[in-house]
């Protein structure tokens, strides 16, 4: 899933491997991820992240792992690969892996027990 409002490009989808930390000789610190997006008319999206700064240390911090669903918010740029070529890469603005609810996206049986314990109260 995908989309855009002002300047910054939304994106859901799946952690394809592990996050990687490089740091650069200016002692700068990246977080690089690939996100799986998928669409139910197009083929499957991947997309190259790259977190800096207070980003890079939430993705740590929490862990973040192959097959992590996660929701990430950020500007739209290209980069050039080893080949020559250009490749679209997303600069991460917001990431995350939970929602407002406290519950993992798709876990279907925690939003179940939420919907349950709310009628339950309401009644």
């Amino acid at each position: 899933m995908s989309f855009s409002s002002d300047q910054v490009t939304w994106m859901a989808g799946n952690l394809t491997k592990d996050p990687v930390f490089r740091t650069f000789s200016d002692g700068n610190e990246v977080a690089y991820l690939t996100l799986a997006v998928n669409h139910q008319s197009n083929p499957t999206e991947f997309l190259d992240l790259q977190a800096r700064g207070a980003n890079k240390e939430y993705i740590r911090a929490q862990g973040f792992a192959a097959g992590n669903f996660v929701i990430v918010g950020g500007v739209l740029a290209t980069r050039k690969k080893s080949t020559g070529e250009e490749a679209p890469v997303l600069r991460v603005s917001v990431i995350t892996k939970e929602t407002s609810f406290n519950f993992k996206p798709l876990d279907w049986e925690g939003i179940h027990n939420q919907s349950s314990k709310v009628n339950a109260d309401q009644t």
